[in-house]
């Protein structure tokens, strides 16, 4: 709807009703009803709402971008102690320290981070005699590899649904009541069009108000962008 915002449309709706107020007798007659004003409130009421679910769901997603952040450094911290612990049990050619992730180099995505989490949990059992007494990794290291390899998990499962279902549905549906809102402020400016087409004074009055629906371009709802790789 080009820079229309819903903020923009709540402050025509504003002068607009004044206007149905004052010129309502008038109006009334050419169709702009008590009925067409009561939808036109009602639109109003409904897109509110719908915009405060749809802002409400981008800043849950900003949080859940933090949590998801903060999970994969914790994760990566219990990783690091037993790709430490296995460099300090096995010699430096040891094939046993590619299954713990050593030199392993492919950045800290939440994907990788939870595919080395799993081999980690793995190769650790047969070899945790040796990574005990010497790695001193501890039973409380293996829990918190499953404790954090679980919430990272979760955080990301939370993150994808906010991304591919919750924010693009609550986007549909404030854009939905954005134009249902519209429809009847057109309908009501055409109107104030045939009433007022011999008076310029009242007529201004009305373009004046339609062009509050431009007056806020930047609190236009973005479409939601694809989730990015992990």
């Amino acid at each position: 709807m080009s820079n229309i915002s819903s903020e923009g449309l709540e402050d025509e709706y504003r002068s607009i009703d004044a206007l149905c107020t004052t010129y309502a007798s008038v109006l009334e007659k050419r169709g702009v009803t008590a009925e067409v004003r009561a939808n036109y409130a009602s639109a109003i009421n409904t897109m509110t709402m719908k915009r405060a679910a749809y802002y409400s769901a981008e800043s849950s997603k900003e949080e859940l971008t933090r949590e998801e952040k903060q999970a994969r450094a914790e994760l990566l911290t219990v990783i690091n102690a037993f790709r430490q612990a296995a460099k300090d049990t096995f010699p430096a050619r040891s094939p046993l320290l590619k299954k713990f992730h050593v030199g392993d180099n492919h950045g800290n995505s939440t994907k990788t981070l939870l595919a080395w989490a799993d081999d980690i949990k793995q190769n650790f059992s047969p070899e945790n005699a040796p990574m005990k007494q010497k790695g001193g990794i501890l039973d409380e290291d293996l829990d918190a590899l499953t404790n954090e390899r679980i919430n990272l998990a979760s955080k990301d499962s939370q993150q994808k649904t906010m991304e591919t279902s919750t924010i693009p549905t609550a986007f549909k549906e404030l854009t939905t009541s954005m134009n249902d809102v519209k429809t009847i402020a057109d309908f009501i400016q055409g109107k104030a069009k045939m009433v007022f087409a011999k008076d310029k004074v009242t007529l201004k009055k009305f373009e004046q108000a339609k062009r509050l629906r431009f007056t806020q371009p930047g609190t236009k709802p973005k479409a939601p962008e694809p989730p990015p790789a992990k």
